[in-house]
């Protein structure tokens, strides 16, 4: 578990089997809340939390019974009942509860209740088509439905002139930028192109976008100005971007151009995007007595973690898109929490897994993702930062939500990329499309760097990692 104070409420850990009429009541909220209730002509067809099978909640003239063996030992209502009286008094849009519903019995004004009948715990089902509405979990408010959504305003004093005075700034921060890599040894042989040379005119290059020929013209203009000592020819820089040797030292300076957004970072979010490529992928398909071939263009992940108040991106890794987000999470998030506090990360359902939590839970930060369908309720004893989140999501989800929003500033930031630079690779060999990426991202910070000079007065000082 997380020491000291977290940065979010908590709940009480979920109750045992033996905990009184207001333990069935919860676990009948948290059953209603992660599996489907179906009506049926007897009743209602409740599942079992434990056996995997089903029980029969039935109308007996306005009392519901259940056909558990709990039902029969104990005077008060068993959880599946509890379950169908949630779930009827979700299913009335209005918050008002039908006539074949029995009112759950009040609490004591004492005792603060930890969740509202007024709130469903999914969207109403659609009758006509049950099948296509996916149960929801959690709690979520009707009073958020009518709610507009946050708009944040531009600083168009700081944005203008940012915006007018980026190229400028760019090339001298990426000049700064570039002269870190000169520590770095090169291979034996003829006198060798310079690295700071080869890191300026590659980001440089994406960052203008045009082709390797018509670029040539502002690689000139770079050299007249002092930016890089010489320039190379169109082939030279073609291969310069599929060298093996250039990939860690893009990682590096990745995260450098990252480093004067620490102060104001300590919330992050992961998630991945594909980038299409030139390349096709073939293969061939037996289907219906004969053979088809297929072909589908090739793609590139990109797997990145990003600020939640700056934007800026801190790691960032490239794999081929048949490899599953989840692998890359721990890696990316190690290399973030060297350099900057990570209080939270927010992630989508793809990243829920137990050593995930486990994982941010020993950097010292909080792992805010939805569990999946199939996430297993926790035993009593289980007093796991997983367990404890668990708890939270399934009883508060509106509180949890309002923490987990986060995760969309990761969508922003992909999306300003894409928009910056294109959703395509250029570069077709593998090890070329991975630089190319990474020489994106540097090009990117420093725009969400150029920007922050402008509208925070930050002052830009790159240190070597090395």
């Amino acid at each position: 578990m997380v020491t000291g104070t977290l940065p979010f409420p908590t709940v009480a850990p979920w109750p045992g089997p033996d905990d009184g009429d207001e333990g069935r009541q919860t676990r009948g909220l948290a059953i209603a809340a992660t599996h489907r209730i179906d009506k049926i002509r007897a009743g209602y067809r409740v599942p079992s939390q434990s056996s995997g099978g089903h029980y029969t909640v039935v109308d007996n003239g306005g009392e519901l019974l259940c056909s558990c063996p709990d039902f029969e030992q104990r005077s008060s209502p068993c959880k599946h009942v509890y379950a169908v009286q949630y779930r009827n008094c979700r299913e009335n849009a209005d918050g008002a509860v039908s006539d074949d519903t029995q009112v759950l019995p009040a609490k004591e004004p004492d005792q603060p209740a930890l969740w509202r009948l007024d709130a469903p715990l999914r969207q109403p089902t659609n009758r006509a088509a049950p099948q296509s509405i996916a149960p929801a979990r959690g709690q979520i408010s009707p009073a958020t439905a009518g709610k507009s959504r946050p708009t944040y305003g531009q600083n168009w004093p700081a944005y203008n002139p940012a915006q007018r005075n980026q190229k400028s700034h760019f090339r001298h921060l990426l000049k700064s930028l570039s002269v870190l890599a000169e520590g770095r040894a090169h291979p034996k042989g003829r006198k060798p192109y310079l690295w700071s040379d080869q890191i300026f005119s590659l980001v440089y290059k994406v960052y203008i976008g045009k082709s390797w020929r018509v670029y040539d013209t502002d690689l000139r203009e770079a050299q007249h100005n002092g930016f890089i000592q010489e320039t190379a020819s169109t082939s030279s820089l073609a291969r310069f971007m599929g060298d093996p040797s250039l990939t860690p030292i893009l990682h590096d300076l990745l995260l450098c151009s990252a480093m004067p957004m620490q102060p104001f970072e300590k919330e992050f979010a992961i998630d991945a995007t594909g980038f299409s490529s030139d390349r096709f992928a073939r293969w061939f398909a037996e289907k219906w007595g004969g053979v088809k071939e297929v072909v589908e263009r090739d793609w590139v992940k990109l797997h990145l973690v990003c600020g939640a108040t700056t934007k800026i991106i801190t790691s960032a890794e490239v794999s081929d898109h048949r490899h599953h987000d989840i692998r890359y999470f721990e890696q990316l998030m190690v290399e973030t929490a060297e350099h900057f506090d990570v209080k939270t990360i927010a992630a989508d359902k793809a990243y829920s897994s137990r050593k995930n939590y486990t994982v941010v839970e020993g950097l010292g930060g909080v792992l805010l993702s939805p569990f999946k369908s199939n996430a297993v309720q926790p035993r009593l004893t289980d007093q796991s930062e997983w367990a404890v989140m668990y708890h939270w999501f399934m009883t508060d989800y509106e509180g949890w939500a309002n923490y987990y929003h986060r995760r969309s500033i990761v969508e922003a930031a992909i999306g300003a990329l894409k928009k910056l630079f294109g959703d395509r690779v250029d570069s077709r060999n593998p090890v070329a499309q991975a630089n190319e990426l990474l020489c994106r991202l540097i090009a990117y910070n420093i725009i969400v760097l150029i920007h922050a000079v402008y509208e925070r007065g930050l002052e830009v000082r790159f240190q070597s990692m090395s």
